[in-house]
């Protein structure tokens, strides 16, 4: 019942926090058999939360580092939603370490009841375009998982969590679940336990779940990555004709990006460094005259006009009155959400989780008081019920109208300065050209 309820609220936040947010190949995870879901871990509980999201009513318990349950309703809310304390010597010490066996037996329980198991496979949460090595704990919960299912084969699913940025508001958020991998295949040998079977298991897991991600070999590219992708991108989707809305096509086109900026950095590092330069000094001068990207495109050229311009603004003139309700109702939880999340998360890979969390308290209690003061003054419950469910709406469209309102400003500001946007656009494709002969 908890759970559900939970579910449910998160999935008025959820949405809003991210843009899109897709999946495939769900129905690996649909299947009744007992299953250990191997993922990434780059934004802490927004990973697993995000797929029990997508994919409900199935249910996932999983993982979790063991000095986050804290004696009472803390650790009753957690043991609820499906987390399971699991103790590092670290954190827990020797006595920490002792406590895991109560964990792999919940673990093995669960499995036997055809049910799922979420595991970080490497351990750390890092918000990074990359993975990490595998810990070797995983292939020892797996081994160990299988040993008391008896008969039963255990499927591990690989899946990796893809964000366009994982600690920004309005990001893209996508799963890509992998083929499953039949852990019975590997005892070819009498030792279930043996080093040997345990490393071969770990040396096919890592490569199929690196290429279920983007995987950025290099740290000091990062930055350069996402530049690339900023400018190549869509133009490259839309040449090949391929859904821009589809986030598995974007992945895709994505990977040969970064497969590209990782193949440059091994063979043509001379090269990569001038490229790195020009986008470094072509996105500063878009951050100094307050522009973006997107207004560069060749495809965009036809917003850029008076009349489109006027059309805009009427437009936003049009939806003012929504916006300013939708403003009004909703700027005291959302402000305070984001108040409150900024000054206790210190490290960015808690920014998501932790603002989803009290965002739907914050919300909730909101929406509750909301509701009771209209009824007080309207002294009609049809009433107060319609006023809760525009503020609502208004709201939601709130979503769409501030980021049209921020690129009408942006067409303008170009419409303003053409000599700085057939420069910026010359570079533009200056920086496609290089990237090309990358």
């Amino acid at each position: 019942m908890v759970y559900s309820f939970l579910a449910t609220w998160i999935s008025f936040i959820f949405p809003v926090f991210y843009k899109r947010l897709q999946i495939r190949n769900a129905h690996w995870l649909k299947q009744k058999a007992p299953a250990i879901i191997a993922i990434n871990h780059p934004n802490a509980f927004a990973d697993p939360v995000g797929l029990g999201f997508i994919m409900y009513p199935t249910r996932f318990w999983y993982l979790a580092r063991g000095d986050v349950f804290k004696p009472g309703f803390m650790s009753w809310i957690l043991d609820k939603i499906g987390i399971i304390p699991i103790y590092r010597i670290s954190e827990g010490g020797k006595e920490g370490l002792l406590k895991n066996d109560a964990t792999y037996q919940r673990v093995n329980q669960h499995l036997k009841n055809n049910l799922k198991v979420i595991v970080f496979a490497e351990g750390l949460c890092i918000m990074e375009r990359r993975l990490r090595p595998i810990k070797k704990g995983v292939s020892r919960m797996v081994f160990g998982a299988l040993e008391s299912l008896g008969e039963k084969d255990l499927l591990v699913i690989p899946v990796g969590v893809n964000y366009s940025q994982p600690d920004k508001f309005r990001s893209d958020l996508f799963y890509n679940v992998g083929e499953p991998i039949s852990v019975k295949e590997f005892l070819k040998d009498k030792d279930k336990q043996s080093a040997k079977t345990q490393k071969a298991f770990l040396e096919m897991l890592e490569p199929k779940l690196r290429a279920l991600i983007t995987h950025i070999e290099q740290p000091e590219n990062d930055t350069l990555v996402l530049q690339a992708e900023e400018l190549n991108k869509r133009e490259m989707m839309e040449a090949r004709q391929l859904n821009v809305n589809d986030l598995s096509k974007d992945l895709e086109v994505l990977q040969e990006i970064t497969a590209k900026i990782n193949r440059a950095a091994s063979e043509h590092p001379a090269a990569l460094e001038t490229y790195r330069e020009g986008c470094n000094q072509y996105f500063h001068q878009l951050q100094k005259h307050q522009l973006r990207d997107w207004l560069m495109r060749d495809n965009k050229r036809y917003l850029l006009n008076y009349p489109m311009l006027l059309l805009r603004l009427f437009l936003l003139i049009l939806g003012s009155p929504v916006f300013v309700f939708g403003f009004l109702c909703n700027i005291l939880p959302h402000t305070l959400s984001f108040s409150i999340t900024r000054k206790i998360v210190k490290h960015r890979e808690f920014f998501a989780s932790f603002i989803t969390v009290v965002a739907v308290i914050l919300f909730t209690l909101y929406y509750i008081m909301f509701f009771l003061l209209a009824w007080s003054f309207g002294d009609s419950l049809w009433w107060a019920l319609s006023l809760v469910a525009l503020a609502m709406l208004s709201a939601k469209f709130n979503l769409h109208y501030i980021p049209f309102a921020f690129k009408t400003l942006g067409i303008f500001r170009v419409i303003k300065n053409r000599k700085l946007y057939q420069e910026l656009r010359a570079k533009r494709k200056e920086l496609n050209l290089q990237f090309n002969k990358l």
